[in-house]
């Protein structure tokens, strides 16, 4: 490797790269968002730990004209019958210039079989030097850049490690590589992949592209609803189509609720000020939550439709803030966030399994924080904790809020949360569950079956923070809520 000027030319990913969570005006993905690591990628999800799943099973790719899934490579490496621990160079010139340019994000690139051969590759952890490289040539001589990160995925194994000292390349798995970013100054003569071949079983044609996981572009952000009639949500309370308004702005905020905030008072607080974890309010107070060490419950409220509505409805916008503290890291069990329920006190909870007559139930879910080295360690996802009709088992199904990549919140930031459940067709699958944060769509479910029988409704907002399953919270985990509103249509963010 030259050193100097040349050496200059390199920074490591985490430092050129984009921060995490934030796209520009374009609504493009972050390209943090969109990485892949070696310990949680496997065929269903390019990063699991923060329920980021692949559209196709066994990776995503972009081909040499751009088009997913496309079949024309930006190069091939070519084995030849019985070779052994060979060097392989190829041209990938263009796709590096792409990175450096911007015009494509730096996600590494996606090798796999383009016949029925099989080939094995040194990885980055064999001995030095024969891991995947890029030789970038630029005025100032040729730098060599090893991969940051390299694992083979293959299919139907869910627990894939990127620790391993060989790399595989088949028609049933492919293998992914990825390398440092280049300095966006740098001027690229050219660029080869650089890999060794480990051991060889016939001729092969392994076919390079980009690798291209996540959706490339955020959905635009819903424009027309409640809150952009009613800026810093002022009249909100009194519009025909709205139910509750809750801001948390008045010491008995505990009323407007049918049960569940005089019982866990002393884990709940509002709050003006909370310098040390961080706290910033949207505007004036909010509740603050704390799951205490060693215990599950942190906020149990219910708002009952039928007792303070006179109806219980079968369609209904929920929309919350939320802000996890700078104490939010829950490293040993994910658990519940607030959303729309029917249990009826039935079913639909703590392995009460739903049948489609006895309830059902829609929270939100949080998981264990991401790990380092995750490109998105820190993070936390988020999603849904499902009970419904034909659910598959005694406890509740996971659906990740992943769509671009937008289910995995920072703490120390607040986040609109909008739930919109509308309830199927007994005994038909057309029942619907979307998800918005900030305005911009999360989640998609159109085919539910919460019911078979019609005398089942939303019964309750169910505004739920629960730590598990049944591990009890490592620390204290505090997070914050604030203007929750409940609606017959589509609210919005906040407009300030």
């Amino acid at each position: 490797m030259r050193t100097g000027a040349a050496r200059a030319l390199l920074c490591v990913a985490v430092m050129c790269g984009p921060a995490p969570g934030h796209a520009d005006e374009s609504y493009g993905v972050p390209t943090q968002r969109r990485l892949w690591g070696e310990f949680g990628t496997n065929f269903e999800y390019y990063n699991k730990p923060a329920g980021l799943a692949w559209r196709n099973v066994l990776g995503d790719w972009a081909d040499a004209r751009g088009v997913p899934q496309g079949d024309v490579p930006l190069a091939t490496l070519q084995l030849e019958r019985n070779d052994q621990s060979r060097e392989l160079r190829v041209d990938v010139t263009d796709a590096v210039r792409a990175w450096v340019a911007g015009t494509r994000p730096n996600l590494g690139f996606l090798l796999r079989s383009l016949g029925r051969g099989r080939a094995f590759f040194h990885s980055r952890e064999a001995e030095a030097g024969l891991g995947p490289a890029l030789l970038v040539t630029t005025e100032a001589g040729t730098v060599t850049v090893p991969a940051v990160a390299d694992i083979t995925v293959p299919p139907g194994i869910h627990g894939v490690r990127g620790d391993r000292d060989r790399l595989k390349v088949a028609e049933d798995r492919h293998t992914l590589v990825r390398f440092a970013d280049i300095a966006p100054t740098t001027s690229v003569a050219r660029a080869e992949l650089r890999m060794t071949i480990s051991r060889h079983r016939g001729p092969a044609t392994v076919g390079v592209f980009y690798a291209d996981p996540g959706r490339p572009v955020r959905p635009p952000p819903e424009v027309i609803g409640l809150a952009l009639e009613h800026p810093r949500d002022r009249g909100l309370e009194g519009h025909p189509d709205v139910l509750l308004v809750a801001d948390f702005e008045h010491d008995d905020w505990v009323s407007r609720w049918s049960s569940g905030g005089e019982k866990n008072k002393e884990r709940l607080e509002v709050v003006r000020s909370d310098p040390g974890l961080r706290f910033e309010p949207i505007q004036g107070r909010a509740l603050r939550v704390v799951i205490p060490e060693g215990q599950r419950a942190g906020l149990n409220l219910k708002y009952m439709l039928g007792k303070e509505t006179g109806a219980e409805p079968e369609e209904l916008y929920f929309r919350y803030y939320l802000r996890l503290a700078e104490s939010w890291r829950p490293s040993v069990d994910g658990g519940k966030l607030p959303g729309l329920a029917g249990t009826y006190n039935r079913a639909g909870w703590g392995g009460r399994r739903a049948d489609g007559f006895n309830g059902w139930s829609m929270r939100g879910s949080f998981g264990v924080e991401v790990p380092a080295p995750n490109p998105l360690a820190g993070l936390t996802p988020v999603g849904t904790y499902a009970y419904y009709g034909d659910m598959p088992g005694r406890y509740g199904s996971g659906w990740h809020w992943n769509e671009a990549a937008q289910g995995v919140l920072e703490r120390n930031r607040w986040y609109s949360i909008e739930q919109h459940v509308r309830l199927n067709t007994p005994d038909v699958h057309d029942g619907l569950l979307e998800v918005w944060i900030d305005g911009r769509k999360a989640f998609e479910k159109r085919d539910i079956l919460y019911r078979r029988t019609a005398e089942l409704k939303i019964d309750r907002v169910w505004m739920n923070v629960y730590h598990g399953g049944t591990a009890r919270a490592p620390t204290d985990l505090h997070l914050y809520i604030d203007n929750v509103v409940v609606a017959r249509r589509y609210i919005g963010p906040l407009v300030r």
